[in-house]
């Protein structure tokens, strides 16, 4: 099992990855980017906890640098108000065409004047926005067409025995925070990265099987499978799941691991999980990254034809890593 704990420290000699900042736009002042997906060669998706009525699409060119200016991609069909602090997408490509999935982080919201008390145990109400989940489909003319189950979150925690009263409390009280959502095809079964609750110290996913892609956009369509468990050693700092996506090409997950509150100061650290029920993972143990990148999103794609890995950094900005990278080759125990 790898070893993580707040000791780790980079391997000598070894380049980390540093994020690119995004360029100024007129249309958001300050980035918070979140999951990002491949839509296509060089085109990728992300989310950004400040837009909740529309995506970001960037397109990267063969230097790894961003090819066109940063485009805002309305999501058609969505009332206003209806999301916020969306935080997590899963792209699945399938015989109907592509689709989708957004979710918020299914949090409660720090109550005005709770953020630096010491026992913040708040049992406010979650707030609406915070409590759907999102299908997006993409036309031919590649406008996003959005889907909403506005009761999700109930559902959520209802069939999730594990989340337990978590659901109650605020992320840094442990409380329920999703921040990673893939799409597992063996399954057919959406894969909920949760960054809090860790029980036992074990990073947790919660999988949800979509039961036909062609039905309504409904809970009757889900069905709650059971959890797995990340079987990590924890030596030092909680860590909890960042970001996760499918990827075809290693026919595994990616995952990203960090502090799972503030308070921890466990790094981010790049796994892969081939889907197996007992949560074992392989880690990159030569991908680190910069102290200032927090990464909260990672897509595999192609860049020119080109396969690649790429980060998006909470704090407005991206980076690729080449899937020829000698960081990216499993060692041997």
């Amino acid at each position: 099992m790898p070893t993580t704990n707040t000791s780790w420290s980079p391997p000598q000699a070894i380049e980390p990855i540093h994020p690119i900042p995004f360029p100024a736009t007129p249309w958001i002042d300050v980035f918070n980017a979140s999951e990002v997906v491949a839509l296509g060669d060089s085109r990728f998706l992300f989310c950004d906890n400040n837009l909740n009525d529309s995506l970001v699409e960037m397109v990267i060119g063969s230097d790894g640098t961003l090819a066109e200016p940063l485009i805002r991609r309305p999501l058609q069909g969505l009332p206003e108000g209806a999301v916020d602090d969306m935080e997590c997408m899963a792209l699945v490509e399938h015989e109907y065409g592509k689709t989708i999935f957004v979710s918020p982080s299914l949090s409660n919201k720090i109550r005005k004047g709770f953020e630096t008390a010491p026992q913040r145990r708040d049992r406010a109400k979650p707030s609406a926005a915070r409590a759907g989940l999102l299908r997006v489909d993409v036309r031919e003319d590649d406008s996003l067409h959005a889907k909403l189950i506005p009761d999700f979150r109930e559902w959520f925690v209802a069939y999730s025995p594990k989340i337990g009263e978590s659901a109650e409390w605020t992320p840094d009280d442990a409380g329920l925070n999703v921040e990673g959502l893939s799409w597992d095809p063996t399954s057919r079964a959406l894969v909920f990265g949760v960054r809090t609750p860790v029980p036992h110290g074990r990073p947790m996913l919660v999988r949800v099987k979509v039961k036909d892609l062609a039905a309504p956009w409904t809970l009757e369509n889900l069905e709650m499978l059971d959890p797995v468990f990340l079987n990590i050693d924890v030596t030092g700092d909680e860590m909890g799941v960042r970001s996760i996506e499918y990827d075809p090409a290693r026919e595994a997950s990616l995952v990203v691991l960090a502090n799972s509150t503030s308070e921890s100061e466990a790094p981010f650290l790049l796994f892969l999980w081939d889907g197996n029920d007992k949560g074992e993972v392989h880690q990159f143990e030569d991908v680190w990254f910069t102290e200032r990148m927090r990464v909260e999103g990672v897509a595999p794609g192609t860049v020119a034809g080109r396969e690649a890995i790429v980060f998006v950094d909470d704090r407005g900005g991206y980076q690729l890593i080449w899937n020829e990278d000698p960081r990216l080759e499993k060692k041997s125990k």
